[in-house]
């Protein structure tokens, strides 16, 4: 089988937050039996790498060199890997190890240089299923208790009360201030210019 094909089924397992299911779609397309050119190979091999160090305090140095040196190997003339290399950076940013953000953002801003159609298509994919829903069954399980709270924006849920993270208290405040407002949103459609993703 095509590489090709074979990443068109796979494609959006590599964009999970899921572990597994990102290190399960890569051992597929990294098998024998997908015809892979020596660009597609480079590519896939060290995004594998990268995948395979454990997401934990202890690797989180080893995994913030590998996503630095993925930017490195990419090839701006192939759309497929392209895309491969910029969904699976764009799931780092849901993995829940903090100092891989930063290099991750600082990789997608390189490669957007590079190939900046397949950056923000796929950016603003992710964009728009989180943002672009208006019900709440499209929303994600984490914001809607943040949506029902919008009377009292102030007021974080929390089911242990022994510790407080006040970034995330920040964040969850103007989440639900901004959600509960709607001239807010038409202004920053207005200034950004991005309707197709409020549509």
């Amino acid at each position: 089988m095509s590489f090709e094909d074979m990443y068109g089924h796979l494609g959006s397992l590599i964009l999970s937050h899921s572990r597994r299911s990102r290190l399960n779609a890569l051992y597929l397309l990294s098998s024998p039996f997908v015809d892979t050119g020596p660009s597609q190979e480079l590519v896939l091999s060290r995004i594998l790498q990268a995948e395979e160090v454990p997401i934990d305090a202890q690797s989180s140095r080893e995994r913030v060199l590998r996503v630095t040196q993925l930017e490195r190997v990419i090839p701006g003339d192939d759309a497929v890997v392209s895309e491969l290399a910029v969904r699976w950076l764009a799931s780092q940013l849901k993995v829940g190890l903090r100092p891989v953000w930063l290099p991750t953002a600082h990789a997608l801003e390189k490669l957007s240089e590079r190939c900046g159609e397949t950056v923000w298509q796929v950016v603003f994919g992710e964009l728009k299923a989180v943002v672009g829903s208006s019900t709440l069954e499209n929303v994600p399980d984490w914001m809607k208790d943040v949506s029902d709270a919008a009377g009292d924006a102030d007021e974080v849920r929390e089911s242990e009360r022994s510790w407080r993270d006040p970034s995330a208290h920040k964040i969850r405040s103007a989440l639900a201030k901004w959600c509960a407002n709607d001239t807010f949103r038409m202004q920053l459609v207005r200034v950004c210019g991005i309707y197709d993703v409020f549509a």
